[in-house]
């Protein structure tokens, strides 16, 4: 995530479940074409391995149309995570059902945590811990961010 407050947007718990009906439908398409991606992508290598003529014989169109299809596909994730970003959340590494926003907690930055499927933001953690990290919402009290002039990246 950017670490300017000119160019980071701030997220208290209600902010981000506000943006959750459109996060949530970027997250659904991302984690639904990423899988697809990865089934044909074995199914591509499947036919590289047991056919050595494969990219040059018969099968050669259709793998090449099988490869573009592919090509457009991670377009679309990269496009994707594009929207989400441009909305100031990012997909967690690792876990494409997941997103984190940046939010503020007393002094610091933190991260607050999302997960497909959940009725609302449902976890945060400090930018140190690591991305695993789940600690409770609850009796945490999110700011709205420093001003420009104050923060330092942190």
């Amino acid at each position: 995530m950017t670490t300017t407050a000119a160019a980071t947007r701030w997220f208290t718990p209600a902010k981000a479940d506000k943006t959750l009906p459109l996060v949530s439908a970027i997250v659904s398409d991302i984690k639904e074409l990423r899988e697809a991606v990865k089934l044909r992508q074995s199914r591509v290598d499947e036919v590289l391995m047991s056919r050595p003529d494969a990219s040059s014989g018969p099968y050669h169109e259709e793998l090449e149309a099988m490869r573009r299809s592919l090509d457009e596909d991670r377009r679309q994730i990269r496009a994707f995570i594009s929207e989400l970003t441009a909305i100031g959340a990012e997909i967690v590494e690792g876990d494409d059902s997941a997103v984190e926003f940046p939010a503020w907690v007393g002094d610091r930055a933190v991260r607050l945590r999302w997960s497909l499927n959940e009725p609302g933001v449902n976890s945060w953690r400090e930018l140190a811990d690591p991305i695993t990290t789940d600690r409770e919402i609850d009796s945490v009290l999110f700011g709205e961010g420093p001003d420009i002039a104050s923060y330092s990246g942190r």
